[in-house]
């Protein structure tokens, strides 16, 4: 089992606002047949672009429940409400996403990157997943 997505997105052209977003699942051999334990959304908007990928705990196996289902749901509901509301803060995102999910067991570390078309990033890392931002190097003083 092998998933990947990737997506670029221009903001307004007017200006050099790029998202490019990139995943892919690898799962342990024993997790294929679950999915494995991660979970990621890819939003595109007219006036919005988001990505967040969640990363499951792995410890809640040995308790018999699957923290992927878990990582799942998360990213689903986080989605609907950035694609949904006029506020893209990945916090608010990920609260909605958190509340809608208080019924399935498990946890997950969590990193969210909204982009508006004004250009505004906003971002969130929950654990010790992390992201990062690459922008051209600025040209050099005289």
């Amino acid at each position: 089992f092998r998933s990947t997505a990737r997506r670029s997105f221009e903001a307004i052209r007017r200006f050099s606002y790029r998202m490019e977003c990139a995943v892919t699942y690898l799962p342990h051999p024993e997790k294929v047949a679950t999915g494995g334990e991660d979970a990621h959304f890819i939003l595109e908007g007219k006036d919005r672009w988001g990505i967040g990928v969640a990363d499951g705990v792995g410890g809640w196996a040995e308790m018999g429940i699957d923290s992927g289902e878990y990582s799942r749901k998360l990213m689903a509901e986080t989605k609907k409400r950035l694609a949904s509301t006029k506020s893209l803060c990945p916090l608010d995102a990920l609260k909605f996403g958190y509340d809608k999910t208080a019924e399935t067991p498990g946890s997950a570390t969590a990193c969210l990157c909204s982009l508006d078309a004004a250009g505004h990033l906003r971002t969130l890392n929950l654990g010790d997943s992390g992201f990062l931002i690459i922008r051209p190097a600025a040209a050099a003083a005289a």
